[in-house]
């Protein structure tokens, strides 16, 4: 800000001395008209026609800025030629200078050219800068003042939320669509604000179930540790103790085994939670497929895979959540990648009464008959996961996703491999 007003209070002293200075040259210039008379006077003589040849001879360089030089015998001249003589004709009143000639009764008159109107330009020019100068000068003053000072303070609050310090916004503004933004700022801070507090909750939760579970799993576990060293070392001789120990044992294992679906049913309530947690609005096919295409790519092609993939027929309305959608697609085109054989990817679509159904085929091994119903339950791994990592929860995010747009998603065996197919409900 410093440096813009000072490049242009700069600038505007020297286009203000320029200006000045062809004024202060041009004054300047003005006053040569009297060494000009001068000379001019000197030549002149008491013979009239050796003055009118002088007179008509005088160059350009010799006049300088005297317009014309006109001389009269004042005593023997007529009343209409002296008339004429001394009228003023010059429409901008420029000055004229009357010299006599010494010894004689002529005189001689010198009509001064001044540019009057040239040194009006100027000042009109001169002033029109300076306002204009002003004007910019207040432009850049309201502005500092009103959006770019204000906008430094906002500029500190992304920088604060990104840090983790959440606060009340200080900043305030005149005008509606700082108020407006500034808004926007506040709600995003509040959000935040229960995001962070949600999670800290969650967290603390987490901790608190963690802590328990460990303190209740130790107890049994260890009862278990203890009876199993004494089975080990033949502590219990009779058969009736033996099978003592091995019911407490089991009892104990039934303990933690109650512990650990509690904990299990808690993350799978906490999974639902955010799978539920779409925005549902129409969608066209184009942009889904567009979508779904991107995804396979990025996926397959560095591996070299084929990809089959059908045109739409229709660019159909449909009730969708994109973001729900990608991951759906995300997850079903991963299973593929790590369960088939890497050869092929084929994607269909068909309409059928109120649903567009999307397919994703890959080629490789079959699942189970009385596996395949239980693959979009939590936790299930089916047999053919070799040694590929994972929890068994994709798919049944997938389910709970799909379900919540209202539609849904199923698995069928092919000859080549497996189809997914997902279910999307058209727009009324």
């Amino acid at each position: 800000m410093k440096k813009v007003l000072l490049i242009t209070t700069v600038l505007w002293i020297v286009t203000m001395t320029i200006v000045i200075g062809v004024l202060f040259k041009a004054d300047a210039y003005k006053n040569t008209y009297k060494i000009k008379i001068n000379r001019i006077h000197s030549r002149l003589s008491s013979d009239m026609d050796f003055n009118e040849n002088i007179i008509k001879n005088l160059s350009s360089e010799d006049l300088g800025i005297i317009s014309s030089v006109k001389i009269i015998d004042y005593k023997n001249a007529s009343k209409t030629k002296e008339e004429n003589f001394f009228k003023i004709n010059d429409l901008n009143n420029n000055p004229s200078v009357y010299l006599p000639i010494e010894r004689s009764n002529y005189l001689v008159k010198y009509s001064i050219k001044t540019d009057e109107r040239k040194t009006k330009e100027i000042v009109v020019i001169c002033s029109i800068i300076t306002i204009l100068f002003l004007t910019f000068l207040g432009f850049i003053i309201y502005t500092y003042k009103y959006i770019i000072k204000p906008m430094k303070k906002l500029s500190l609050v992304p920088k604060q939320l990104a840090t983790g310090y959440i606060d009340k916004l200080t900043v305030s503004y005149k005008h509606q669509y700082f108020n407006d933004f500034i808004w926007g700022l506040d709600m995003l801070r509040e959000k935040l604000q229960d995001e962070r507090n949600r999670n800290y909750e969650l967290e603390k939760q987490r901790k608190t179930l963690v802590a328990s579970l460990s303190h209740d799993i130790k107890t049994p576990l260890s009862s278990i540790k203890n009876y199993t060293i004494a089975l080990n070392e033949d502590v219990y001789e009779k058969p009736s103790e033996q099978k003592r120990a091995l019911d407490i044992i089991l009892d104990k294992t039934e303990v933690i085994e109650k512990l650990t679906k509690e904990l299990l049913e808690s993350s799978i309530k906490e999974i639902n939670a955010n799978a539920l947690k779409v925005n549902k609005k129409e969608v066209y096919m184009s942009d889904i497929h567009k979508r779904l295409n991107q995804i396979i790519h990025q996926k397959i092609d560095l591996l070299h895979m084929e990809y089959e993939s059908c045109e739409l027929k229709e660019d159909l309305l449909v009730v969708a959540d994109l973001d729900a959608l990608s991951q759906v697609f995300d997850n079903i085109i991963e299973n593929a990648i790590k369960y088939g054989d890497l050869n092929r990817i084929k994607v269909s679509y068909h309409k059928e009464e109120y649903c567009q159904f999307i397919s994703i085929e890959n080629t490789g091994q079959s699942i189970a008959e009385t596996e395949i119903k239980h693959i979009f339950s939590s936790y299930y791994r089916g047999s053919n996961i070799k040694d590929q990592p994972g929890y068994g929860l994709g798919l049944y995010i997938c389910k709970k996703s799909m379900q919540a747009l209202e539609g849904d998603v199923y698995a069928q065996n092919t000859e080549a491999g497996v189809r997914f197919v997902i279910v999307v409900k058209l727009a009324s």
